[in-house]
């Protein structure tokens, strides 16, 4: 006989158990071998404020009880073997391939690149300063050395600018490069010339060639406050000690890795691609290829070879376009790269780390969850046409559509002007003439055209806009903005939509109806056959600072 439990809730749940458990691993609630720790609660839960602690502790309980809900579904996808199904276990390496290179990413960038506050504030300095500065540019050290004697000896900087300066955009202008931040140009560039004085001339080196630089002027930049323009560079700087760490990094493991293509076959490839464009969603057309030319080695690596067929194959559905040995190449090396990420993540044997492990049960309890969901919510929860019409008929007022105005409209700043405005309009004048010339509204351009509006879209005019006779010019209404006439063309009065204009909109809320009802209804039952049990108090310090020790115990 089966056994039944009922829902158990405990103040004092597994206190002294895991009192000495770290702070994110404190359990909140179980159902039998499923645990919500007070980290997968925060994660659900984020950042919120409250007025008091029982709004806080009764929304905790909301979030709580969503999170069982799910929990005790989970249990029973279990239960009824979900997890061993044959196609998600064959998924499963594929996922877990997957989370350990997210999870080397982490290990091998994201924990190393920090930034200090003195890298920020430096940063910041750098940046809330500009230089002034003229440039000449050449091809050869040997002619950089040369122009600089000569303007050493008394030569005129931007007359040798314009004679010897292959950068034709600033020549003309005697090689003047404006005022610029250190962002503007190479960081060796910028790094050489913000450490010069104000009318020292020297040769720099960058990728662009050899500059001569004369600095003329060093002032003040334009940055906000420091620490208004903190977050914003820290983020900047995040960003590019991150990069720079995933560049290295991927370009240590093809090194070592010894990438080669058949340059010949690349080509071939590419001449044997249709040049036709690829279709909208559909696959891009492939070379056409002979059983030998599939079978031929198009890249080595790692003592691999691989095929162009096993290329072609690994790229499935999709493949990219073939018709440029470059993007051959590309798409080809990605490929060796993911390779590449996902042994040296097992070598160092980031598949068995805890995080990759919980992130991989995380993911299968998402995919047997949708399944039972699938299965016992929304496959059964499908309304009829004949509950469909009913629902319809007994909820017509949700179906109304509501009284609309059109209007157009002049805005003004004073009152004056506005009864300047009515008065020319009463007289005559267009509407759409004196809210071009007048109106301080968006709508000056289309002669003050508000379109058609409900109630509440605007506030300050409706009053107006729902009583006033049609066609008729409305005495000056003052608004948050200013002062408004208005002139109402047409109105539409409230009605009841047929069941044909919105059957689609009625069965999308009657199926919402019935899936939320079958998924409390499930949950009930399940709640029925599993034992839960909570810990408020855990629940209670979730969401807080961690640092009190009498919360921690």
């Amino acid at each position: 006989m089966k056994k039944v439990y009922s829902l158990l809730i405990l103040a004092t749940f597994m206190v002294t158990i895991f009192s000495c458990a770290k702070r994110e691993d404190k359990v909140v609630a179980k159902i039998k071998k499923e645990k919500i720790t007070i980290g997968d609660f925060e994660e659900r839960f984020g950042e919120r404020r409250f007025e008091t602690e029982e709004e806080e502790l009764a929304e905790k309980n909301k979030v709580l009880d969503e999170m069982i809900g799910d929990k005790l579904m989970v249990l029973e996808a279990k239960t009824r073997g979900y997890d061993r199904d044959e196609e998600l276990l064959k998924d499963i390496e594929n996922k877990e391939k997957d989370i350990a290179v997210r999870h080397l990413y982490k290990v091998v960038v994201l924990d190393k690149a920090k930034v200090s506050e003195g890298e920020i504030k430096r940063h910041y300095d750098r940046l809330n300063k500009e230089v002034k500065a003229r440039d000449i540019l050449v091809e050869t050290k040997r002619e950089a050395r040369e122009i600089l004697k000569e303007i050493n000896e008394g030569g005129k900087f931007e007359e040798l600018a314009k004679e010897r300066s292959t950068n034709k955009r600033t020549a003309a202008k005697g090689g003047d490069l404006g005022y610029f931040t250190w962002n503007k140009f190479p960081e060796n560039f910028s790094k050489a010339v913000f450490s010069m004085k104000v009318d020292e001339v020297k040769i720099v080196e960058d990728n662009r060639g050899f500059h001569i630089v004369k600095v003329e002027d060093i002032r003040e930049g334009k940055m906000g406050e420091f620490k208004t323009e903190r977050v914003k560079i820290e983020q900047r700087l995040l960003f590019n000690k991150r990069t720079k760490l995933a560049n290295e990094f991927l370009d240590g493991l093809k090194k070592k890795a010894r990438i080669s293509f058949d340059e010949e076959f690349l080509n071939l490839l590419a001449k044997k691609t249709p040049k036709e464009k690829k279709r909208p969603f559909g696959s891009p057309p492939l070379p056409t290829l002979t059983d030998d030319e599939k079978a031929r080695i198009l890249v080595k690596f790692n003592k691999k070879e691989w095929s162009c067929g096993e290329v072609l194959d690994r790229f499935g559905r999709g493949t990219p376009q073939f018709d440029k040995p470059d993007v051959i190449k590309r798409a080809v090396e990605n490929l060796i790269v993911t390779e590449l990420l996902q042994k040296e993540a097992y070598k160092r044997r980031l598949h068995r780390a805890q995080e990759v492990k919980q992130k991989l049960n995380q993911t299968v309890e998402r995919i047997i969850l949708n399944r039972i969901r699938k299965e016992e919510i929304t496959d059964k929860a499908r309304a009829t046409d004949e509950e469909i019409k009913k629902y319809f008929e007994d909820n017509r007022d949700k179906y109304k559509e509501n009284e609309k105005a059109k209007a157009q409209m002049i805005l003004v700043k004073t009152e004056e002007e506005a009864n300047d405005i009515v008065k020319k309009l009463r007289k005559g004048t267009k509407f759409e003439k004196l809210a071009k010339d007048k109106s301080t509204h968006y709508t000056r351009n289309r002669g003050g055209d508000l379109g058609l509006f409900e109630r509440g879209r605007y506030p300050d005019i409706e009053d107006v806009a729902f009583s006033i006779r049609i066609g008729k010019i409305s005495d000056p209404i003052k608004t948050k903005d200013g002062y408004a006439i208005i002139k109402v063309t047409e109105r539409k009065p409230e009605r009841l939509k047929e069941f044909d204009e919105v059957k689609r909109s009625v069965k999308k809320d009657l199926d919402d109806e019935l899936r939320k009802k079958r998924k409390t209804d499930l949950i009930e039952s399940l709640k029925g056959k599993y034992t839960v049990e909570i810990n408020q108090e855990n629940l209670r310090i979730a969401g807080k600072k961690a640092g009190k020790k009498e919360e921690m115990e």
